[in-house]
């Protein structure tokens, strides 16, 4: 069997067998009975489809698989503390990204023991798409 090479979203990412060579994070190790693409170190921006594509005597067979790479929450956007009159409008900031993208929930601290409590869902109402709370 004579392996093709791989592609990223339709493009070729390396040359054809029995050449192994690595590009930027991707290396391709291709022998006459097996194809591995390594990728490593794996980024956010490796997230695309991936097709292996092979051939013999004259047939040609290839299969796509979608890699999607998971991206711990972290923060783009931290809320700060604010300091504001009674009656005034108050937005507080709160931006998280990932993958998958975060959902942002707002609590309360309650109490003197420094409990948390969660606020009620016609409160996360006023949360936006962003993140903020108004």
């Amino acid at each position: 069997m004579y392996y093709d090479g791989w592609r990223k979203d339709g493009f070729q990412v390396v040359s054809k067998w029995p050449y192994n060579r690595k590009t930027e994070n991707v290396d391709i190790r291709s022998y006459p009975d097996l194809s591995t693409l390594v990728i490593d170190p794996l980024t956010e921006n490796d997230t695309e489809n991936y097709t292996c594509s092979a051939n013999a005597r004259g047939l040609t067979t290839s299969y796509t698989t979608t890699l999607e790479v998971l991206v711990p929450p972290s923060w783009s956007q931290m809320p700060s503390d604010i300091d504001a009159l009674n009656g005034d409008p108050v937005v507080l900031n709160c931006l998280g990204t990932g993958t998958p993208k975060p959902t942002i929930t707002w609590s309360r601290a309650q109490g003197e023991n420094g409990e948390y409590l969660s606020l009620s869902s016609s409160v996360q109402e006023a949360v936006f798409p962003n993140g903020s709370f108004r």
